[in-house]
């Protein structure tokens, strides 16, 4: 073998490191995900909701660039707990990617102490989004800003009932921050992701949504809805969320190398921006890219501050 004739012309310890980067390499290759399979793209969310948009569009973008196919799964329930545990039980070959978002990396872990992961589990490929949470009524509802709730309540008599994309996530924080400052009685209405909510309350069946911005935008465009106001500095508090394409702690960077390269080169692609922002998504600065894993830490930090401003604790 080439590594037996090698050995006869190096010194025990020159043989010993030779061994170990023969090693190092055949384990990389190991690992790496095969050329011939599909890149699974793991959304935790249901269709139709704002990741499942984003990530459709950008894993076109990323797949004409990488020269492979990459298939969008959507993996929804328990606050995208199911589809975080799946990506994190994949082989460790870098053919699984969630896309995570706050609700999902951040909060479910620190509001169910069953989650089964931390942040800590998955390593950031890249920032895809950065959205702010908006409160939406339909445009039949005769309100045109959140000062005009509590009126409205005494008007038809009874709380508003106000849909959020379930308990573990950052629209239901933004919910109990929302009935502080309004004044009005609101009743939390949970759903599993927001397609079936957005449906609701164009039917008539909730008064108010709180949706990321990629959620209502086509709908303003549409004119079928009305944006109340949005969790901002400027509206007096400030909710928002990032978005970006994980993998697994312990996939080999190597292995995720050509991937990170057309995930950012499509994200400068001029057409994927305008796109994106089509559906409320403002693609990342290059700034907020080089800065992200340690946006994410930070995102624990400051939502723990937030959870114990409204008394939320894990069971």
């Amino acid at each position: 073998m080439l590594i037996q004739t090698m050995n006869a012309g190096f010194s025990l310890s020159a043989r010993r490191c030779l061994a170990a980067l023969v090693t190092t390499v055949l384990s990389t290759a190991a690992s790496a995900c095969p050329a011939s399979r599909p890149l699974s793209v793991v959304v935790p969310y249901p269709t139709g909701g704002s990741l499942d948009a984003t990530s459709r569009l950008l894993a076109a973008a990323v797949s004409e660039r990488l020269g492979r196919e990459l298939i969008v799964r959507n993996v929804p329930g328990a606050s995208g707990a199911i589809g975080a545990r799946e990506a994190m039980a994949a082989p460790r070959d870098g053919c699984t990617v969630l896309v995570g978002a706050i609700n999902t990396l951040v909060l479910v872990p620190m509001l169910n102490a069953q989650a089964g992961f931390g942040i800590g589990d998955f390593r950031p490929l890249a920032k895809v989004g950065h959205t702010e949470m908006a409160v939406i009524a339909a445009a039949t509802v005769p309100v045109a800003g959140l000062s005009d709730l509590a009126a409205h309540t005494r008007a038809i008599g009874r709380p508003l009932n106000v849909g959020h994309p379930g308990n573990e996530t950052v629209q239901a924080l933004a919910l109990d921050l929302l009935e502080e400052r309004v004044h009005a009685g609101l009743v939390p209405v949970p759903y599993a992701g927001s397609a079936r909510m957005v449906s609701d309350l164009l039917g008539g069946h909730l008064d108010l949504a709180v949706v990321a911005l990629p959620v209502a935008m086509p709908l303003l465009r549409q004119q079928r809805i009305r944006i109340l106001g949005s969790f901002t500095p400027g509206e007096g508090f400030e909710l928002d969320s990032w978005s970006g394409w994980f993998v697994a702690a312990g996939v080999a960077v190597s292995a995720t190398t050509a991937l990170e390269a057309a995930l950012r080169e499509a994200l400068r692609d001029e057409d994927v921006q305008r796109a994106l922002l089509r559906l409320g998504a403002p693609t990342p600065r290059r700034g907020e890219q080089e800065r992200f894993a340690e946006d994410v830490r930070r995102s624990s930090q400051r939502y723990a501050r937030v959870l114990g401003a409204t008394r939320r604790t894990a069971p």
